[in-house]
């Protein structure tokens, strides 16, 4: 009786242990503690099972080289089975997730976050379901994470116009970006460009907040990280082909075939994609109005123009909001060609279950039409000289034309990426307790605008219609005048070129120890980062070096970690960086050169408490760091040039040696996972994060000049106008704070939705009133500078930065608040139905009201569930759909510093879009 007793008082708990290739798992080892402690190893299959007395377990699951996975409160039932299948993570640099980033899941549940950090994973299913081409779409709908696009020179319409990753507000500097662990940071501008990532080689993208990340370096990572991982070898052998068309008669496909082969010993992922686009402006006529006198019409130079003046500004308003031209010639063609290549190729030799060498290489080559990522349409005064007629459809005098802005001579120049990046990574468990990781890589980002012209002296020419007049450059030449007639139009000396050129390599090598018992893991780890640069605009005749050739920044960081299991519901985390940065870098075009070192501690922490097992809280403070990238510490120290019409002087100033210190912060992140029943699951988390010396380049007045050199004047000399410097500095004093929600309901099959919702707040405060003082030395009283840098305010949008009626900013828009929302319908043989929207808050970088944008997918099988038509739709209803935006129009208009309102652009969003595909997979699913 007693055994019988016994017997009915147990249950059991039994499942499959298994890869994230699916592939079983044999010789785990899974440990049960609560009532008893017993403990079991899966069979060559990956199954396993433990009958145990009744009650409540914590199950741990642990395998040499792989990242060992724990859960509290697994309930067992007299009588009952309680299936818990365990998935089970290799450990890998190639991404940032450290231990126990998704708790484990019973059949019919949704997984949730367990990991200290706040973290969100965009999976490749959620990519193919949207029919995306590029990440900035998706990137949008997750919490914590916004595409931004520069404020005031880029068109979002074009699908090739710069994008950047900004985590919680912070600027695109102070957000991580990596490709498989690897930092690709340029150091023009201290970021990394996604509008050129190809989604197809991605197996997912990770996005880890706060400071509870605790991956192997931190380097630029104020509130988080974003990894974009590529393709994994899988344990089938599954090949996918792709072909598609989109509404603007573009192209895209993709091979993919992924598996492993010699009886499991090599694994591979390989993938080739191409994505071609016209975009929606193809041979776009525009009105130009360019004829500055580097121009010849007929054979004449142009001298200038016989404008009147424009009219006065209205009160309040900080930058004019139109111009006045005497000329105009149509036309300007626009196109928004667009071409991206990637290559993947992923060999992966397992030596053993715990040994694994792995080799890589990926491509990436983009070519685009540059003019259109940058221009706006710019209402225009038609003011020709006296004597001018209209001419049929010719505009009058005082006529508003809409002219189209940042464009120049010759139209359609060519815009070419280049990002190939090479890596190696080992992995292996010379004991059950230890696993060793080292890897090794090497990159290069290179961007090159180029216009075409042959030389240096080079010249275009073009035949175009005319209306106005201009002044010939012979003095005393009368106005000549065109009314609605052709003319020949010479551009001379017009040869530009610009390159951004960055090598980088480094090495990572981590050694882990997992204590006895399961009571927790010891790291050790070291990551170093090499980067030589040199950026340079070539125009017309003479290199200017923003980064001279032989620049160079190396990163060091060394880790300590340890991660301990207090008890079966709380694991404590304890992790220091030890950065270290050297610099070599000249102010003056490589005559001199600078080699400052310095070193910094970051320290961070965090909690979980996991209650049961559909429940994870996390708490976690800490440090962050962000060093001077290179283009800050190299301005050149320039010699003033004269200014609208000799009005000022301007020139840019080289911040001291030493004098620019890295931004550092300190912040705090609450927040939590829960399961609601079935696949429902709610994710919420709080941040508040002190900032100190942000890099701003203040613009300030130095004195009085009369003649266009550094030394100053009384301002009361004869002649003297102000003499404005640009440099680099730090601010004391920036914030970030606020509010996640992610809801997910996704079933295998039926009804499924997704709300994911974040409040931003992201500002300057305490700043002295000396900072927007154009000469400090007078008074600080009136703010006349800097102006775009508002305690409390969100960072604003940007403008280009000089003396008058222009104003600086840290930044570019952080909205006040963005989220997404989803209803979609899964079917039993893989069909799709979904549309969602995305919502974009105050202050968003295309500076609009806030707004909705809609998208949708329809897929279904044909024939059998290996093939499958899909169309899918952006922007559904058109919301601010054009090939460009218009300038000075965007709302809500900025407040100022000074109380003055200044003007934004307003961008566009890609029109419309409609993307069919069809796909075919071969082998087993």
């Amino acid at each position: 009786m007693s055994a019988m007793a016994q017997s009915s008082a147990q249950g059991t708990v039994s499942g499959v242990v298994t890869d994230t290739s699916s592939a079983p798992i044999a010789g785990a080892l899974i440990s049960l503690t609560g009532p008893q402690k017993t403990s079991t190893t899966s069979g060559t299959d990956g199954t396993f099972s433990l009958t145990v007395a009744a009650g409540t377990y914590t199950i741990t699951v642990k395998k040499s080289g792989f990242e060992a996975q724990t859960q509290g409160s697994v309930l067992v039932v007299a009588g009952q089975t309680n299936s818990v299948n365990v998935s089970l993570a290799p450990e890998t640099m190639t991404s940032l997730q450290v231990i126990g980033h998704v708790s484990t899941s019973s059949g019919g549940r949704g997984s949730i976050n367990t990991s200290p950090a706040s973290t969100a994973v965009i999976s490749q299913q959620a990519m193919q379901d949207q029919g995306i081409q590029q990440v900035m779409q998706i990137l949008d709908e997750t919490p914590g994470i916004i595409a931004q696009y520069p404020g005031g020179g880029a068109n979002p319409a074009a699908p090739a116009s710069v994008s950047y990753p900004v985590i919680r507000g912070a600027l695109p500097y102070e957000t991580e970006s990596l490709i498989d662990g690897h930092p690709l940071a340029n150091q023009s501008y201290g970021d990394f460009v996604i509008s050129y990532l190809n989604p197809f080689l991605l197996q997912g993208i990770e996005v880890v907040k706060g400071p509870g990340a605790s991956a192997t370096q931190d380097n630029n990572a104020i509130n988080g990280t974003v990894n974009f991982r590529t393709l994994e070898p899988t344990s089938q052998n599954l090949q996918t082909v792709m072909f598609g068309v989109d509404s603007y008669g573009g192209n895209y496909s993709n091979f993919r075939a992924t598996g492993t082969v010699l009886g499991g010993k090599l694994g591979y992922a390989l993938d080739y994609a191409i994505t071609g686009t016209p975009g929606p402006l193809q041979n776009a006529q525009t009105v130009y109005t360019g004829f500055t006198p580097d121009a010849i019409i007929n054979g004449v130079p142009v001298g200038g123009y016989a404008a009147t003046a424009p009219a006065a500004l209205p009160p309040k308003i900080q930058n004019p909001p139109y111009n006045v031209d005497a000329l105009y010639g149509c036309c300007y063609p626009l196109n928004t060609d667009y071409l991206n290549r990637g290559e993947l190729v992923k060999l992966r030799w397992n030596f053993s279950g715990s040994t694994t060498l792995t080799a890589s290489y990926i491509g990436s080559q983009v070519a685009a039409q540059e003019v259109s990522t940058g221009v706006y349409d710019l209402p225009m005064t038609f003011s020709p000289a006296a004597g001018y007629t209209a001419t049929g459809n010719a505009a009058v005098p005082g006529q508003t034309i809409n002219t189209i802005t940042g464009v120049y001579m010759p139209p359609n120049q060519p815009e070419s990426n280049n990002a190939p990046l090479f890596q190696v990574e080992f992995r292996t468990a010379p004991s059950p307790n230890d696993v060793i990781l080292a890897r090794f890589y090497t990159a290069e980002l290179y961007r090159e605008l180029y216009n075409g012209i042959s030389g240096p002296t080079g010249t275009y020419t073009t035949q175009m219609t005319l209306n106005g007049s201009f002044t010939p450059a012979a003095p005393g030449s009368a106005p000549v005048i065109f009314e609605n007639q052709p003319a020949t139009v010479s551009f001379i000396d017009q040869y530009f070129q610009e390159v951004e050129f960055d090598q980088l390599h480094g090495g990572s090598f981590e050694y882990d120890h997992a204590l006895g018992g399961g009571a927790g893991l010891l790291s050790v780890a070291v990551d170093s980062t090499a980067t030589t640069s040199e950026s340079y605009e070539y125009e017309p005749t003479l290199a200017s070096y923003s980064i001279p050739p032989g620049s160079q920044v190396a990163e060091t960081t060394e880790l300590l970690r340890g991660i301990f299991n207090l008890n079966p519901h709380v694991q404590l985390t304890l992790a220091n960086y030890f950065n270290e940065y050297s610099y070599h870098y000249s102010n003056d075009n490589g005559m001199t050169w600078q080699n400052p070192h310095s070193w910094y501690d970051v320290p961070r922490g965090s909690l979980v408490w996991q209650p049961n097992s559909n429940t994870s809280i996390r708490a976690a403070a800490g440090g962050g760091i962000a060093p001077a990238y290179l283009y800050l510490l190299s301005l050149q120290n320039t010699a003033p040039t004269s200014e609208a019409g000799g009005t000022y002087f301007s020139h840019t100033l080289a911040p001291p040696t030493g004098s620019i210190f890295p931004e550092t912060s300190f912040g705090y992140d609450l927040g939590g996972d829960t399961r609601l029943g079935g696949y429902k699951t709610l994710s919420i988390d709080g941040y508040w994060n002190n900032l100190r010396n942000q890099f701003v380049k203040p613009y300030y007045q130095q004195g009085y000049s009369i003649a266009p050199c550094t030394t100053t004047v009384p301002a009361v000399t004869a002649g003297a106008v102000p003499l404005y410097a640009q440099t680099v500095a730090n601010l004391a004093n920036s914030r970030y704070a606020g509010l996640e929600g992610s809801f997910k309901n996704d079933p295998p099959v039926g009804l499924g939705g997704i709300a994911n919702l974040s409040l931003i707040r992201a500002y300057a405060y305490d700043i002295s009133p000396c900072f927007y003082a154009a000469d400090p030395g007078i008074s600080c009283a009136t703010p006349t500078t800097n102006l775009g840098i508002v305690p409390y305010a969100n960072f604003g949008a940007s403008n280009s930065t000089s003396a008058d009626g222009k104003y600086n900013t840290l930044g570019d828009a952080v909205p006040y608040a963005q989220g997404y929302g989803e209803i979609h319908y899964r079917f039993p043989r893989g069909g799709l139905a979904l549309i969602g929207a995305t919502f974009y808050g105050n202050n968003n970088t295309f500076q609009r009201s806030s707004f909705y944008v809609f998208n949708a997918s329809l897929r279904a099988p044909i024939y059998d569930a290996h093939t499958f038509a899909q169309v899918s739709a952006y922007n559904l209803f058109n919301t601010w759909g054009a090939g460009y935006g218009t300038a000075f129009t965007g709302t809500p208009e900025v407040v100022l510093a000074n109380g003055n309102f200044a003007l934004t652009n307003a961008k566009s969003l890609m029109p419309t879009t409609f993307r069919f595909t069809i796909s075919h997979e071969f082998g087993a699913k």
